[in-house]
């Protein structure tokens, strides 16, 4: 577990993280992968600190100690009732076995045990993404607001504007 930034020796690890979490599904979407590396983990931890948001993550590691998942949840410095559930994905190589649920229900005790002013925990998922789905549903999550993104080539647009 890793509260706040990470520390050099771990952004590594977050790097990993974050290129697990490319294999979450993006519906039909055309969008690219998103590259990040020690750097960018650096400069999105500085962007942390700059808002004056807290991190908590939770490494999953397998039995040689490589990243294999895991999850994170930020915290709001204007709304301390509220916790922002955000990425949490295990390497599909390791998918099957519980490990997200349990990390999420790892950091959902921790927040219950150290952050009592939490009322409420906030996540957004895919529809199409029915393991997660199903965890969020075993840990007692609801739906309470749908979002449609579209997408368009921007010359369609522009002559249907016409």
């Amino acid at each position: 577990m890793v509260d706040g930034v990470f520390p050099e020796h771990l952004r590594g690890d977050a790097a990993t993280f974050h290129h697990i979490m490319q294999t979450a599904p993006r519906e039909a979407l055309d969008v690219g992968d998103v590259i990040v590396d020690v750097g960018f983990v650096a400069e999105l931890d500085r962007a942390l600190i700059e808002r004056g948001r807290a991190r908590w993550t939770l490494f999953l590691r397998d039995p040689a100690g490589a990243c294999v998942g895991g999850t994170e949840v930020t915290f709001e410095p204007g709304d301390a009732s509220t916790v922002l559930q955000q990425n949490t994905g295990v390497d599909p190589a390791h998918r099957g076995f519980g490990l997200a649920k349990w990390a999420k229900a790892a950091v959902l005790e921790r927040i219950r045990d150290e952050r009592p002013e939490a009322r409420r925990v906030r996540t957004d998922n895919a529809f199409s993404n029915a393991p997660m789905l199903a965890i969020n549903d075993a840990l007692g999550f609801k739906i309470t607001s749908t979002r449609t993104e579209w997408q368009a080539e921007a010359d369609h647009i522009l002559h249907a504007l016409r």
